[in-house]
């Protein structure tokens, strides 16, 4: 606001307050004419006390704009290195779907479909040792003499999701499925490890 729109603004207050102040002075010897003129004056103090603040917000001596905040600027995030290069572990991979794992002595073997097997000692380096329904796979002597009934029957030439584990008699156990896929034909078996041959899975 302006100076002297203020200060009119102030001259005005004033006059109305002194009109109604002289109109209700006519009628003072009534109790009501007293109280609106109380009332009045009370108005008039209160227009000049807002005008005196609002002059003195608005003027601080040089009329300049207040300064500028200055904020830090903000720094970009580092940007993040690669796997390769953050210092984190390593893995060797092998490939062995539908896992199970056991553990025999301080070795892990995983079984898994189609006769696939690996080893590791700390879970995270593996050696592939078996994959493969052939008469080559390392897990039995022969599979495709020994399961022959069994792929007969179900009719495919692979197993699925072998499960092997250790009973209290100290022998292997594993488990196996063999099944066409498009067919319920399935056949379910069960092949135990001979240890009278003293054999252990071969190094990859």
């Amino acid at each position: 606001m302006l100076l002297a729109d203020a200060a009119n603004y102030v001259v005005l207050a004033a006059q109305h307050c002194q009109c109604r102040a002289a109109q209700l002075t006519r009628h003072n010897n009534t109790r009501h004419g007293y109280k609106m003129q109380q009332r009045n004056r009370g108005i008039f103090s209160f227009s000049i006390l807002a005008t005196a603040l609002l002059l003195s917000a608005c003027n601080d001596g040089n009329n300049s704009p207040p300064a500028a905040v200055a904020y830090p600027p903000v720094s970009a995030a580092p940007p993040i290195p690669p796997p390769s290069q953050q210092g984190g572990p390593t893995f060797t991979n092998v490939g062995v779907h539908d896992p199970s794992v056991i553990k025999v002595a301080d070795t892990y073997y995983v079984f898994g479909s189609h006769l696939a097997a690996a080893k590791s000692t700390d879970l995270m380096h593996w050696q592939q040792v078996a994959d493969g329904v052939s008469s080559n796979n390392p897990l039995f002597a022969n599979v495709l003499t020994e399961l022959a009934e069994t792929f007969a029957w179900a009719q495919t030439d692979t197993l699925w999701a072998t499960d092997v584990i250790q009973l209290a008699d100290g022998k292997f156990y594993m488990y196996y499925n063999a099944c066409k896929g498009d067919s319920p034909r399935s056949a379910l078996g069960v092949a135990v490890a001979c240890l009278c041959w003293n054999w252990t899975l071969p190094a990859a």
